[in-house]
This record gives C-alpha cells, structure tokens and sequence, in this order.
C-alpha cells in the first residue's frame, strides 16, 4: 500500500467520523449540531428518543438503527411531515430515514422526511 492510499484513507474515515452524532441512548434526546449528520441507534431493549427541532433550514441528517436489542421510539419536537406524524419507529437492523429542515411558516425550523427505509411514521 502506497503512503498516497493510506493518507486517503485516513482522511476518509476522519471526514466520515465527522458526521457521527452519538446516540444519546435511551430516553435522552438527539440533537443534531453538524450538517450532514448520521446517528447510529443502539438499542439494548425496547427504547426511545427525542428529536430535537432543527437549528436552521437545509440541514440534513440520516438516523439508523445500527444495533437492534429492541425497537427504538424515536418521537420529533414537531410534526416530520404534511400529515403531521410526529413520532418513527425503527424495528430492525438497517431501518432507515433520512430528514432535512425546513422553515414553518410559523418561522420556526422543522424536519421532514426525504426518504425512508422500512421505518414506521406514526403520530
């Protein structure tokens, strides 16, 4: 391996831990500080979290559930969409949502649901 190949290499994982946001665990919640953002879920049982509102619009942030000991309750500051669910279930390993802010017209910051992976939205 060529000292070109490991200094990418290096720099890769570096930029990709950069958007890590821990898991905060069970019944705390996610706060997402930097854009983009992943946040890798571990549950050990049947677990929850809350997701902090948005500081600004254009933010974007993927949560998955990287370790399933149980599903995670993951319930929003506000609704994630036009119908107004408020609260994503993720039941299996992989399960998936990808979310980018917006402003209300209230003018206030609110996610929304770009895509999603088999993870349930509820209100």
């Amino acid at each position: 391996m060529t000292a070109h190949r490991v200094a990418k290499d290096l720099h890769v994982a570096a930029s990709n831990m950069i958007l890590i946001v821990n898991d905060p665990g069970d019944a705390a919640t996610i706060t997402i500080d930097r854009n983009p953002a992943v946040v890798e879920l571990v549950t050990a049982t049947a677990e929850t979290r809350t997701l902090a509102d948005p500081a600004g619009p254009g933010v974007t942030c993927v949560i998955v559930l990287k370790t399933d000991g149980g599903d995670c309750v993951v319930t929003a500051s506000s609704a994630i969409n036009q119908t107004g669910n408020t609260v994503l279930t993720f039941g299996d390993v992989n399960d998936s949502v990808q979310l980018y802010s917006i402003q209300d017209g209230s003018g206030t910051f609110a996610w929304r649901i770009a895509g999603n992976d088999t993870v349930a939205a509820s209100s």
